[in-house]
């Protein structure tokens, strides 16, 4: 056992690095003559190392053989605890989740009962099953919840002075303030994880892979030094400890950057890296952050051909990964449904067996017949009442899980009409490089917009709990950034003022009055400061008397009140067509800019 712990300890310090497989089908070969412990423990370290290189089926392998070798819960529970990894690799995460749980209930259930070792060895575990719960529950895009979970976990590992715990629960959390777009917050709990990491000497690609996601941090913050140099010595280290599966994401990830500062040469060869590296250690995810980096560059360097069939291997990829998930959450439904129904007959036929025993008893009492027939009545009307709680509790079961499944497919509707009015978005995108007319190119810009501003109301109803209804100060937001973007307003030349209520408005209002203000927003940047001037834009939405009023107005030029518009005439005709379905009048007023209220009578809460 001294000898595996040994070779354990080689293996965890360099996390289980493709090399260590020799150490591992070593750890096996001494397994075999010692006894069922040490074949439980070589099977587990067997499971780790396949589960770090991403092959999950071997892994689930090994942690199986571990479990039926296990003699005590809290063994059983030790090697259980991976495989719940393994499932969530997979992307089974009501089964990877379920698994925790179980884990955690056992391990809540032998506290007190073990010998100090062991406690001490089952209080690292249970800091891990909460770290695990969080990671998990973060893959679901469920926030709430992961950051709970992390939050007892860091406590919990603080109370026992786990200083290596407390450093991967921090990086771990860091990852997800990151996938949250919180990039300040994510750099100050991954700096103190990368602090605490050198600290306890945690292994190289550990803190390496720290290192790579403050570098994301700056990345997405715009601070383009900084992320640039800590990606290029993050790439250094992942090449010297010859970590490949990282290596082509960092690739991947400085190969974007390169994209948007324009060195386009660099660039091209970093996303090939991440593609040829990624295609030898298979990982879906890692392949599809490299086909959208080969996507940008071929787009930005002219190369459309190239362009077009990376980005239909970046969608292929997507919505392969995408359908795989939902498949399986649908199968999962469907085999619970299943299991229910049987359940439900065997309760009948357990039922209509105590009736006919009930039955044969009553015919062989005649001596106690008035007796009995009184005490049988009373007990048939309680059979009875309860017979019907249950079907009513059971039917009750059905309808709600009926709504669930209902949810899930209205989320994904809503999802894949975002997706697909982002490919329509960027194949205009795409379209307009082939445009030499710039009449025609605003155009399609205007088209581009349009649809970007009913794709991101399907964006909010998929994220939101509520399928009807669109917070609209949150979708003005993002509207309004979009269309800042969009026209490459820089930052500071343009000054916004927003002023927007809190509402939750039902769908059908959202979509003309989102393309409403699209347009009006969109002609004061157009028109409004000629000649690269600077200036305000002010856009407000409120309840004022009964009517919901949306205004917009702006400090440049001006515009004659009595013309609709100065540009694109499609976009009042859309207007006058919206105002009509939202039984709503609208005010110009032209003095020190332009100022164009619109008052809506015909709109519906949420």
């Amino acid at each position: 056992m001294n000898k595996l712990s040994a070779i354990a300890r080689k293996c965890f310090t360099y996390q289980f690095h493709p090399k260590t497989d020799t150490l591992v089908r070593l750890a096996l070969q001494l397994g075999v003559n010692g006894g069922s412990k040490v074949l439980a423990e070589a099977n587990h370290l067997a499971g780790n190392f396949h589960q770090s290189n991403f092959n999950s089926e071997l892994a689930e392998k090994y942690y199986l053989k571990a479990i039926d070798l296990s003699t005590s819960d809290f063994d059983r529970a030790k090697y259980q605890l991976p495989l719940g990894g393994v499932f969530k690799l997979k992307g089974d995460i009501p089964k990877a989740i379920e698994n925790f749980l179980n884990v955690k209930k056992t391990l809540e259930n032998l506290e007190g009962k073990l010998e100090e070792e062991d406690e001490s060895v089952r209080r690292n575990i249970y800091t891990a099953v909460l770290n695990s719960l969080a990671n998990t529950h973060n893959a679901i895009e469920d926030y709430e919840s992961a950051n709970e979970y992390y939050r007892l976990a860091y406590n919990y590992s603080l109370e026992l002075e786990q200083i290596r715990n407390a450093s991967i629960i921090l990086s771990n959390k860091g990852e997800m303030l990151y996938n949250t777009g919180a990039y300040s917050d994510a750099i100050v709990d991954l700096e103190l994880a990368d602090s605490l990491k050198k600290e306890v000497g945690l292994s190289e690609i550990s803190i390496n892979n720290t290192q790579y996601t403050i570098a994301l941090c700056y990345d997405a913050m715009g601070k383009t030094d900084l992320a640039f140099s800590l990606y290029q010595k993050v790439i250094d280290k992942y090449v010297e400890l010859e970590y490949y599966p990282r290596l082509s994401m960092a690739y991947s990830s400085l190969g974007k950057l390169q994209t948007r500062l324009k060195e386009y040469k660099p660039a091209l060869a970093n996303c090939l890296k991440g593609l040829e590296l990624i295609k030898e250690h298979k990982n879906l995810e890692f392949e599809l952050t490299t086909y959208e980096c080969l996507h940008q560059v071929y787009k930005e360097t002219g190369q459309y051909e190239k362009s077009l069939n990376m980005y239909e291997q970046y969608i292929l990829l997507r919505d392969s990964l995408r359908n795989e998930k939902n498949i399986k959450l649908t199968t999962q439904l469907e085999m619970q449904h299943v299991f229910d129904k049987e359940q439900e007959k065997r309760e009948i036929l357990d039922r209509e067996k105590k009736t006919r025993n009930a039955i044969i008893i009553s015919a062989l009492a005649g001596i106690a017949f008035s007796l009995f027939l009184m005490s049988y009545l009373i007990y048939r009307r309680l059979q009875l009442k309860r017979k019907s709680e249950k079907i009513l509790a059971e039917k009750n079961q059905i309808i709600s899980t009926s709504l669930k499944e209902k949810d899930v497919l209205l989320r994904e509707i809503h999802h894949r009409v975002k997706n697909n009015l982002q490919v329509v978005s960027s194949l205009l995108s795409l379209q307009t490089k082939y445009i030499n007319d710039p009449q025609i190119a605003l155009a399609v810009k205007s088209g581009k917009d349009r649809v970007k501003a009913m794709s991101l109301i399907h964006q909010n109803l998929y994220q939101r709990e509520n399928l009807t209804g669109i917070h609209v100060d949150e979708y003005f937001d993002k509207l309004i950034s979009s269309l800042f973007n969009s026209y490459n307003i820089a930052p500071g030349k343009i000054k916004l003022i927003k002023d927007i209520e809190k509402l939750n408005l039902d769908v059908d209002t959202v979509v003309p009055l989102g393309l409403i203000s699209n347009e009006l927003i969109t002609n004061a940047l157009k028109y409004a400061f000629p000649n690269d001037a600077s200036g305000e834009i002010k856009v407000s939405l409120k309840e004022v008397d009964g009517l919901l009023c949306l205004k917009v107005e702006d400090n440049g030029v001006g515009m004659d009140p009595g013309l609709h518009t100065e540009g694109d005439g499609f976009g009042f005709e859309l207007i006058d067509a919206f105002k009509e379905k939202l039984d709503a009048s609208m005010e110009l007023k032209s003095e020190n800019g332009t100022a164009i209220e619109i008052a809506i009578k015909k709109y519906k809460r949420a």
